[in-house]
């Protein structure tokens, strides 16, 4: 059968699967008549929400007619309770139960109270809806999900309408990234929101929060500077904040793995501290985003094979997270200590297809390589309340580490994908060590004339990376396939040293012209050195000593100075929001190179940058809010791109950088739109984007030989890429859940092509890529079934090789099982079958990845869990990705985690004070 008919025959069976069985509807209903108790007259679009007991599982909703009149149907035997909300008026729950499919229950007349004050929606305990949105909270009930008693917050994550995880792990919420997690207010563990979803359990929270967090600059200026983020906030259950409590897990299976962690919560009041650590060898680093900005290659490295499941990694980690307030609330007080240890082994293989003027070759390489590292983490925040008018920020975070690498490789370069030009073997080994100093000091003042103020933040980054590396490289030539010349082993000893010393000065002020105009205006003042130092030593042949290389021994200095002017003006409606103005920008860039202590080249360029920004923000209620945004900003070539010496640590892909490159200017749109329907819980998000580059650096290629390229970065105008995803997201009916998110992009690329006596050609690339993920699932007391169907398309045009133009597929049908035993026993199933088309042969052989766990509690209180995982019971996992360029295209694949079994055991503890 061919793999079109394995395409076909798999979309006809999802789509018979994801048939939607709300079709078929029962005959019970509940109705009633909602009346104001003291006008005595019916109250219309009152909203009427009914909920299974006792998990609260939302089952139906509507909302009142002129009459006052509502009716649920299509109900099935079982206990509810119904939520009654309207503004102006105290919420009313009432419980119920149906006992036969022809129940007609009539509730009568519901007396509806009016409230002292201006309510909030009420959130019960054991009577809150699964899903409520507030403006620009999106806020989710853990007792409405059903999770094992050994879950994490990640467990939860996957089972929330609107939430996804993608192949790096990342979390996304109506297709916004979260950036963080927070525990009732408080930072938790820096910008690593791993370490929260991977190591804190569901049972400690009450409910799960989506924000989105403004800076510190917008909390106290009121100004938008653009750097907002997507927060997870956990909001902890009252008898849990005072006291302690926490878990620990150990085991052990087969192919020698364990795992091993413990979490320790101590709450008092304001206090939180929190002492975690952890070790094991599969995969699961429990932390990755804490690596994020590290100067270390190998951290770097690491921490991206870590997200998406490559290689075999084992970790040793552990911390602790403190957070408190002083001075009756004044001073708050909020930081973290981290420290990891990784040993990363990894294999893959590699087939690109490079494109030349007239033609194409094949590259070949195999390689594999170990990344052992050790960093140490710490950042705080300090924020101090002087008085009403005054607030300082405090954020200082420092890191340093070591790390080593060692790698072998081969390489086979053919012309087409037939005649062998060369053959390469590098043999590398690199010891590194990294240090990183970052602060931002932020004061804001309030005058006293209402919306006034100013604030300043002064920040400064400080970062060295120092790397020495032993490498040996063999180089065989062939002609009409047969081998010419085998040279010498080139052996070189090389030392680089890059360092950064930046500081930024910003300041803002805010002038209210009316109630409702505002001026903003803001300075900002950047400084940007960057320095790399790197000496390189050959072996002699002749006398076996090591001596200096001239040409590859190099010293770069980069300075960069950036002012950026803003003014704008500011609108308030009753609910729109418009911020207009515009963004000045001119930089001087100083550029200068020595090549061994002799000053090779030095280089000085300005340029000067206009771009509008609009920001509109428009709530058509608390659950409908659509978001514009508009900005430009400016990015600078690395030292690398302006050295004008020739990196040939791989030989067949040389690399000089262009003295001449000037920075790139971006500029950006965003439209955002959610829609949230508190009635029937539908939920619709989306999302889109585009961006438009001026001076963008892109690569001119030049093939000085058979099988040997030549790349040198340049400046284009022309190129652009743009975005979008969609979430939809519905019940069914009282037991059926449909969700779906669709997700585009776009990229236009240009790159130059030349062949050693051609000239240079300019190849245009439209690349764009698609993917779907449909989900039904079904739940009910004592089972969950998930199916899914996911797709993903990738399509590329190229305009001088269009017979190497690509239409792939990423095919995966799959689905779980959790079944709920009695005595608390649990059983869960996790099936996917994976196929491809369009891919290299032998990088699209079908999987199908299997995992079951078996969860059974213990103890009176059913503190301890017993569990037996069977991970990839098929042993068909692999890890594949392609990758899609202007000139070239990728197909890699690398070695994972093999089949393997691990018995469990968890225990969870807590000790806590009475209530009074």
């Amino acid at each position: 059968m061919t793999r079109t008919h394995h395409y076909i025959e798999y979309w006809i069976i999802s789509f018979f699967l994801l048939i939607p069985f709300s079709a078929f509807s029962e005959d019970a209903e509940v109705k009633g008549t909602l009346f104001d108790a003291a006008l005595k007259i019916p109250v219309e679009m009152a909203t009427v929400r009914l909920s299974r007991l006792p998990d609260s599982t939302f089952i139906s909703g509507t909302a009142s007619d002129k009459d006052g009149l509502f009716k649920l149907s299509g109900l099935v035997p079982g206990k509810y309770f119904i939520h009654i909300t309207y503004l102006g008026y105290q919420p009313v729950y009432k419980n119920i139960e149906i006992k036969a499919l022809s129940d007609r229950v009539d509730l009568g007349r519901l007396v509806l109270y009016s409230a002292d004050t201006q309510l909030k929606e009420a959130v019960v305990v054991g009577k809150q809806p699964g899903v409520m949105v507030n403006n620009d909270t999106l806020e989710y009930s853990p007792t409405a999900f059903r999770t094992t008693k050994n879950a994490v917050i990640e467990d939860l994550l996957k089972k929330l309408p609107g939430v996804e995880i993608d192949e790096e792990g990342k979390i996304l919420v109506n297709g916004q990234e979260i950036t963080q997690v927070m525990v009732d207010g408080k930072e938790f563990f820096g910008n690593d929101p791993k370490v929260a979803t991977k190591n804190l359990p569901v049972d400690m929270i009450e409910r799960l929060q989506v924000v989105e967090k403004k800076s510190d600059m917008e909390e106290l200026t009121g100004i938008d500077d653009g750097n907002r983020q997507y927060i997870i906030n956990l909001k902890v259950k009252r008898d849990k904040k005072r006291g302690v409590f926490g878990t620990a897990l150990a085991g052990g299976g087969t192919q020698e793995k364990y795992e091993a962690n413990a979490l320790i919560n101590k709450f008092s009041k304001e206090t939180q501290l929190t002492v975690l650590g952890g070790s094991n060898n599969t995969n699961n680093m429990g932390f990755s985003d804490m690596l994020k900005g590290i100067p270390s290659q190998v951290a770097a490295q690491a921490s991206q094979a870590a997200r998406t499941g490559r290689g075999i990694m084992r970790t040793h980690m552990g911390g602790v997270n403190y957070a408190d307030r002083y001075l009756d609330g004044k001073m708050k007080l909020n930081g973290n200590i981290f420290v990891a240890n990784f040993n990363q082994d990894e294999s893959r293989s590699l087939y690109r297809e490079n494109f030349q003027t007239s033609g194409f070759n094949t590259l070949h390489r195999n390689q594999w390589n170990n990344n052992k590292s050790t960093q140490f983490r710490t950042n705080w925040k300090w924020e101090y309340q002087i008085d009403k008018k005054n607030r300082l920020y405090f954020r200082p975070n420092i890191v340093w580490g070591d790390g080593n690498r060692k790698e072998w490789a081969d390489y086979r370069t053919l012309k087409g994908d037939t005649m062998l030009l060369d053959s390469s073997y590098v043999d590398y080994w690199a010891k590194e060590k990294n240090y990183y100093l970052q602060g931002t000091l932020s004061y804001g003042h309030n005058f006293d004339k209402r919306g006034r103020n100013f604030s300043v933040d002064i920040s400064g980054t400080r970062s060295n990376t120092n790397i020495n590396s032993d490498s040996r490289t063999d180089k065989w030539k062939f002609k009409n396939g047969t081998e010419m010349q085998n040279p010498e082993p080139t052996y070189q000893l090389m030392n680089r040293d890059i360092s950064r010393n930046d500081y930024r000065v910003r300041f803002y002020y805010t002038e209210p012209l009316s109630p409702t105009w505002q001026i903003n205006v803001s300075y900002q003042f950047r400084r940007n050195n960057s320095e790399e130092d790197r000496r390189t030593e050959s072996m002699d042949r002749e006398t076996g000593e090591f001596e200096l290389s001239p040409n590859q021994t190099n010293r770069s200095e980069n300075i960069f100075y950036i002012h950026r002017i803003e003014a704008g003006i500011r609108k308030f409606w009753k609910k729109i929001n418009l911020r207009i103005g515009a963004t000045l920008e001119p930089t001087d860039m100083r550029s200068s190179s020595f090549r061994a202590d002799t000053l090779f080249y030095t280089i000085a360029n300005k340029s000067f940058n206009i771009a509008p920004y609009v920001n509109f923000v428009c709530p058509f209620s608390k659950e409908r809010i659509l978001r514009i945004d508009v900005w430009g900003n400016s990015q600078q070539p690395s030292p690398s791109q302006l050295q004008p010496i020739v990196d040939d640590a791989n030989p067949n892909h040389l690399r000089v950088g262009n003295p001449d490159l000037k920075q790139s200017f971006t500029t950006r749109f965003r439209l955002r739109y959610n829609d949230y329907n508190k009635v029937t819980q539908r939920t619709i998000v989306l999302n889109m984007g585009m961006n438009f580059k001026q001076n963008s650096i892109a690569n001119r290629t030049e093939y000085i030989e058979e099988g040997v390229q030549k790349t040198m970065p340049i400046n284009v105008n022309g190129v652009c890429d743009g975005y979008f995803n969609f979430m939809y997201s519905m019940p069914l009916n009282p037991y059926f859940r449909l969700s779906s998110y669709t997700t585009g992009n776009y990229s236009r690329g240009i790159s130059f092509l030349s062949d050693k006596d051609v000239l240079g050609e300019k190849s245009i690339s439209n690349e764009m890529r698609l993917y779907e993920r449909l989900r039904v699932t079904y739940t009910n007391e004592w089972l969950e079934v998930g199916i899914k169907s996911l797709i993903r398309y990738n399509t590329a045009k190229y305009s001088l090789q269009s017979n190497m133009n690509v239409n792939a597929f990423d095919i995966s049908n799959g689905g779980n099982v959790e079944i709920r035993f009695p005595k608390d026993i649990t059983f869960l199933c996790d099936y996917d079958y994976n196929f491809k088309t369009g891919y290299t042969d032998g990088f699209d052989r079908p999987q199908h990845i299997l995992g079951i766990q078996l969860n059974v509690s213990v103890f009176k209180k059913k503190q301890g869990t017993i569990s037996l995982k069977g991970f990839d019971l098929l042993n068909q996992r692999r890890i594949v990705s392609r990758i899609v360029r202007s000139n070239y295209i990728e197909d890699l694949t690398y070695n994972t985690q093999p089949r393997y079994f691990m018995l469990q055991f968890s225990y969870r503890f807590n000790y806590f004070a009475r209530q009074k």
